[in-house]
């Protein structure tokens, strides 16, 4: 506790490793403007000295500040997200927003450093991370309020955020893209043809655009009788007694409703969700005529590419946006020099 009050509750401290008498802890601390840094505690002199930065180059006056935002469903239930704007002073009106919808769906988004999250505000953006139902880190009743729920409850708190934003004047509605990667992949994708004309833009890394076909291959991949296929039956469906309700919320069944231009980035080797996924939708795009691009991550899986992979996708993505959604030059923020580091001062 005392450790915490020390850092100014702004950040997320762990004991990485301990001395053997345990008079010395090893920390990592870390938080939305602080991408990793490891602390000497000495608990005999009271006493914090930094080790060194994972990053040192990202000062925490370039990276953008995150705030909590509190919002209710439309059925009553209490949410909450993360909102990180651009460095700096704020604009003259709100930034353009990227919604970003976590991956799992049992995960959740917390208040920490997230690369891609920065990467976005460093270029004029904000980024809003949606905790919907069905994420974890709230309860079990929470996390299966999701369950049967993709393209449905789930799906809805995540518009009920963005409507939650445009209430407050933190988003201008008529700019706003959607970005996601895995199961935020197929939140960006859903919302292309449920809410065609709700975002501007739509980004789907690694995301499933058919709930049919996914269940079919976790079930041929992982086995009818496994542990794997029976949680993915909870959580999505079971493709035979639920054909129908997960095929009208299969994206790939209605493209002809999207009317956003179409980003997809996958990797070849991705053993979670198949290449496939957004190869086929791609095609299906494609045929009706709609604006779509697929970047091929041709050496990569579903997770912890190479930098390399990784700065072809901040690129890629970095255009797209351009294109789709430019950040506003009277609009932008200032971003002052970054000052020389401060030593920290002793705990308390």
């Amino acid at each position: 506790a005392g450790l915490v009050r020390f850092f100014e509750n702004q950040r997320n401290v762990t004991i990485y490793s301990r001395s053997d008498d345990d008079k010395k802890w090893l920390l990592s601390v870390s938080g939305p403007d602080e991408p990793g840094s490891f602390y000497l505690y000495d608990r005999t002199a009271r006493k914090v000295d930094v080790i060194g930065s994972r990053y040192p180059h990202l000062h925490p006056d370039r990276l953008g500040p995150m705030r909590r935002v509190d919002y209710r469903a439309q059925d009553g239930t209490a949410l909450h997200g993360y909102l990180t704007t651009p460095p700096g002073a704020p604009g003259a009106r709100p930034a353009p927003l990227i919604v970003m919808p976590h991956g799992g769906p049992e995960v959740r988004d917390v208040y920490d450093y997230h690369p891609w999250v920065q990467f976005l505000a460093s270029r004029g953006y904000a980024v809003f991370q949606p905790n919907f139902r069905g994420s974890s880190g709230f309860g079990r009743a929470f996390a299966e309020a999701g369950y049967g729920q993709w393209g449905g409850l789930m799906q809805q708190d995540v518009l009920d955020g963005v409507d939650a934003l445009v209430a407050q004047g933190l988003a201008d509605p008529s700019r706003m893209c959607i970005v996601g990667a895995s199961y935020g992949g197929y939140v960006a994708l859903q919302a292309a043809t449920a809410t065609p004309d709700r975002f501007r833009c739509v980004v789907s890394i690694a995301g499933v655009s058919d709930l049919v076909q996914t269940q079919n291959n976790d079930r041929r991949i992982h086995g009818v009788d496994s542990e794997v296929y029976e949680y993915w039956v909870r959580s999505v469906g079971d493709p035979r007694r639920d054909r129908e309700k997960l095929e009208s919320r299969s994206p790939i069944r209605f493209v002809s409703a999207v009317q956003a231009p179409v980003l997809l980035v996958h990797g070849r080797l991705d053993g979670i969700v198949l290449y496939s996924e957004s190869e086929r939708m791609e095609r299906a795009l494609r045929g009706a005529g709609k604006s779509v691009k697929l970047v091929t991550l041709e050496r990569e899986g579903h997770r912890n590419w190479s930098d390399q992979s990784t700065t072809l996708f901040f690129n890629e993505l970095e255009a797209f946006l351009k294109s789709h959604l430019p950040v506003d030059p009277a609009g932008a923020t200032a971003v002052a020099p970054a000052p020389a580091p401060a030593p920290a001062p002793a705990p308390k």
